[in-house]
């Protein structure tokens, strides 16, 4: 049996960064009000307050840009580093950006190489939500789980192990793709002695991905071919680089929202009621809790809203 992955992991210390826009509306109440009528900087580093959970300081809420950033612009970037320097400390190993949804893979991993910080990735709680969400659509929809087919894409042993015990209990048809051709048997044998579960690893995945209801990514790499997954499909991205978000189906699900306002981080007026699964891991770390809203082309919806989007569809799911 494989060891439960961390994907947590490590002490608290998170430097949480707010947008531009909200950072010069924080910056305006206060003496900045009238100085930016004249010069308003694009970069100003600055820690705003502390976030605090149970009476412990456990990271800093900072503002960084002024003004909107490049991210395609390598000296824009390089900016964005100095800066996030001059206000990171020995206590921070964590950062999260509130613009992270504008930044593409290789500027998070820029990011996190010239700051030695790293992004909560958010996994943990997403996957706990996992069986939940699929629940939740099902009944929507009154769907019947445990007749549709499951494509699991993921390269991580560990990975698939985990999400196929969060999952077993719902479904008997649960293929995989993505593992190392080494590591197939004995995933394979892994998952059938734990969950009685025969998972099935199709070797060309393009000539049947038409037979999948239910998709779950885990790949930063596209290693199936989009075009011929059907409309009707529940896709669910909880990858970095998320390649399945550009995807027509009504049902691409990349991120889950949490809402916090029965936490004592509900003090801080700078970190909003709802947050993002990444944000939730760097100030909660693996502290379990069911989610509130459902990510969809960077949009929030409830279960519901999606559900009748998918309802729509003509065509038997």
């Amino acid at each position: 049996m494989f060891k439960t992955f961390p994907y947590g992991g490590g002490s608290i210390g998170l430097l949480y960064i707010i947008d531009h826009k909200k950072y010069k509306k924080h910056l305006e109440t206060g003496f900045y009000k009238y100085g930016f009528r004249i010069f308003m900087p694009e970069f100003k580093s600055k820690i705003l307050n502390n976030i605090t959970k149970e009476e412990h300081v456990i990271g800093d809420v900072a503002g960084i840009n002024l003004k909107p950033i490049d991210y395609k612009n390598p000296d824009k970037v390089d900016k964005l580093i100095s800066s996030i320097l001059k206000i990171k400390d020995e206590k921070h190993n964590l950062i999260y950006m509130e613009e992270i949804n504008l930044m593409d893979y290789e500027i998070i991993s820029a990011i996190e190489k010239g700051t030695s910080l790293k992004f909560p990735k958010g996994l943990d709680i997403s996957l706990y939500n996992l069986p939940i969400i699929l629940k939740e659509i099902f009944d929507k929809n009154n769907m019947e789980g445990i007749k549709k087919e499951v494509l699991i894409i993921c390269q991580y042993k560990e990975m698939v192990y985990n999400i196929v015990n969060f999952i077993s209990h719902m479904f008997k048809f649960i293929s995989v793709i993505g593992i190392p051709e080494n590591e197939k048997e004995e995933v394979y044998e892994a998952i059938l002695k734990d969950t009685g579960i025969s998972i099935f690893q199709p070797k060309n995945i393009d000539r049947n991905i038409r037979n999948y209801d239910i998709i779950i990514n885990l790949s930063n790499e596209l290693l199936v071919k989009v075009i011929n997954i059907k409309r009707k499909s529940i896709v669910i991205d909880f990858s970095i680089t998320k390649p399945f978000k550009s995807m027509d189906n009504p049902m691409v699900i990349t991120d889950i929202s949490l809402d916090i306002t029965d936490s004592s981080i509900r003090d801080n007026d700078l970190i909003e009621d709802e947050i993002s699964s990444r944000l939730y891991e760097g100030i909660f770390k693996n502290e379990h809790r069911t989610f509130c809203r459902l990510y969809s082309k960077n949009n929030l919806y409830n279960v519901e809203e999606l559900a009748n989007r998918q309802f729509q569809i003509k065509g038997e799911f």
